[in-house]
């Protein structure tokens, strides 16, 4: 199968027949399309000859292509991998020694095989502690009665026969929704990996722990009622990853049929939950943290309706005072903008402004993902909002950005994204 890796974002020939280097041809594109077709928003655009990726990362995998789409942060693949598998890590609140045992993986595999190994561990390490048995509701004709027993059944199917009682009884099964839905997925990840030996031996070694599970087609609103408990917590993260690849839209990603399959992440949903995760740890003590809110209205009109509401994606509070608006932008800054703008947005300044207006905020930043070209040591470009063009109206606009693989080593990379987020809080002037 032909590998093609892709930054978001990147424009990709489409060509007739097989060249040298990047491209997709008019066959991968059709295929391309149709695997795609059920996304809210399309993951790529197609043009005149050529296809722009956009800011969805994952994999898109047809008959003969496995399309790698990674973030545009390092251009290192190896790195930019290990970006987003870590991102997914903290937006979700896997545990760090998941992402621990595929340091060395993402050197040699792409994205998708190191998705599955994560997740194969995963389950191995809720089989290695028993699979979980829940009480099920069971119906059988028994020779004695066993829970509630139903005669008016008896006498209708039955009549005269004293050794078929119809009995309706609990029983303590493995064969449950929870463990239906991992065998499920452990099917399909054995299905999208017919020539990688491992990845199936993994799969086909799990199974057998499941033999007394029956194999069902899982959908997505089979995974939305799913129980949840006290009893089932531990099948939290398991659970979490057999979304990604059973259903067709799980934190905005998509999956088709075993033969085409597709797992995008919006990266711009998923910074912003990576921030949001992080700022709840490294907020200091005095402050609350608002995510997109409070929604306030920009308008009123005649009739006295409000109109055009703000979200901001993260407010910080001090009791009921906003004393710092922050912004997420999944952008890559341009420290050598010659316009000194360091490629910030027109209309993000707008934005920004604007909250600084109607929040009464004296105090908005807008953060972006680190990039090699940024040193974490550089300070950061601050801009005064002015008033008839020339007066500083108070309110000032810090521009920053948060490392997204610290330079600490595995076991501590949370705690040094942490850090990272409590400089940007004192930066902006949260602090105690």
């Amino acid at each position: 199968m032909r590998q093609l890796v892709v930054r978001e974002h990147e424009r990709v020939p489409v060509v007739a027949s097989a060249v040298s280097g990047k491209y997709i041809t008019q066959q991968e594109l059709d295929a391309l399309l149709r695997v795609c077709e059920k996304h809210a928003v399309a993951p790529f655009i197609p043009g005149y000859r050529s296809i722009k990726f956009a800011q969805f990362c994952g994999v898109i995998q047809v008959a003969g292509l496995t399309v790698e789409v990674l973030p545009k942060v390092a251009d290192n693949d190896t790195y930019d991998r290990g970006t987003l598998l870590r991102m997914l890590a903290i937006a979700s609140e896997f545990p760090v020694r998941s992402l621990q045992n595929h340091k060395m993986d993402l050197q040699t595999h792409s994205l998708l095989p190191a998705l599955a190994r994560w997740f194969c561990d995963e389950v191995f390490a809720q089989c290695h502690q028993g699979l979980i048995c829940s009480y099920v509701v069971q119906h059988d004709d028994l020779p004695v009665i066993r829970g509630r027993w139903h005669p008016a059944l008896d006498m209708q199917r039955f009549p005269g026969r004293k050794d078929r009682l119809n009995c309706e009884f609990d029983e303590l099964t493995s064969n449950n929704p929870h463990n239906q839905v991992l065998k499920a997925a452990l099917r399909r990840v054995k299905a999208l990996f017919p020539g990688h030996a491992a990845i199936r031996r993994d799969a086909e070694t799990l199974l057998a722990w499941f033999c007394d599970v029956g194999d069902v087609e899982v959908t997505r609103d089979d995974l939305r009622r799913l129980p949840s408990n006290r009893l089932v917590a531990r099948y939290k993260y398991a659970l979490m990853m057999a979304e990604w690849f059973l259903t067709d839209r799980a934190m905005d990603l998509s999956s088709g049929r075993s033969e085409s399959f597709s797992l995008l992440f919006d990266m711009n949903a998923l910074f912003q939950a990576v921030l949001g995760c992080v700022m709840r740890k490294a907020l200091p003590p005095g402050f609350t943290l608002r995510e997109e809110g409070p929604r306030y209205f920009l308008t009123r009109g005649v009739d006295g309706t409000a109109r055009f509401q703000m979200k901001p994606d993260f407010c910080i509070l001090q009791g009921k005072t906003i004393h710092a608006i922050i912004d997420a932008k999944w952008k890559r800054l341009d420290p050598d903008d010659k316009g000194g703008k360091w490629g910030v947005g027109q209309a993000d300044v707008y934005q920004l402004n604007a909250y600084a207006t109607a929040y009464a905020c004296p105090r908005v930043a807008l953060l972006y993902p680190g990039h090699n070209g940024l040193a974490d040591e550089s300070s950061r470009p601050c801009f005064s909002f002015l008033t008839q063009g020339n007066t500083a109206a108070g309110p000032q606009l810090l521009v920053d950005w948060i490392a997204l693989e610290p330079k600490d080593e595995w076991p501590n990379w949370k705690a040094g994204l942490q850090h990272g987020m409590a400089s940007v809080f004192e930066r902006v002037g949260v602090v105690n």
